[in-house]
Parts: structure tokens; sequence; C-alpha cells
């Protein structure tokens, strides 16, 4: 384990920077990186941990949910569906 080159107080706030660990994706993370010190990176992307690593990659970029959602849209219009009402005002937080 390597030790920061200068070790302050605020070393233990700025750990999670440049990582998912704060946020929702924070599992994805965690298992792709599990994978990949298993096998070694080079491995991990070509064909070991490809599966984590879709799955991390789909957590924060959320490709295949937008291309679902699109797809979704269209058979809307498709069917001739009228656009789904918006929800009722006192469903979500407005600031006063």
């Amino acid at each position: 384990m390597s030790l920061p080159a200068l070790y302050t107080p605020l070393t233990k706030t700025s750990l999670h920077w440049m990582t998912n660990q704060h946020s929702r994706c924070a599992d994805f993370e965690m298992d792709y990186y599990r994978c990949a010190s298993r096998v070694g990176l080079s491995r991990a992307i070509e064909k070991d941990c490809v599966k984590e690593y879709e799955d991390f990659l789909e957590c924060g970029l959320e490709r295949k949910q937008g291309i679902r959602y699109v797809a979704m849209q269209d058979q809307r219009k498709k069917s001739g569906r009228p656009p789904l009402a918006p929800p009722e005002k006192d469903s979500y937080h407005t600031a006063p």
C-alpha cells in the first residue's frame, strides 16, 4: 500500500476523489475492481471481467437505459397513444 507524499487532515477527505465510491455505482465499481485485481487489468478489460465492466459503465453512463427509453417512446408514437400525464403536483418537492 502506498502512502500519500504529503499527509494532511484533508487526505482522508479526498480519498474518494476520482472514484465512484460516494455514488450509486459504488458496488459496481468494487465488483469490477475485485475481478480486475484477480486477473490483471489487460485481461480484465479484454475477456475475463467484461460483464462487470459493462455493468459499471451502464450504471454511470446509462446508455442502454436511454436506448430503451427512446424505443418505448417510438413504440408509443407508432401505436398512436397519447403521452403519459405528468405526475401529480404533490408527488415531488418544489422550491418555495
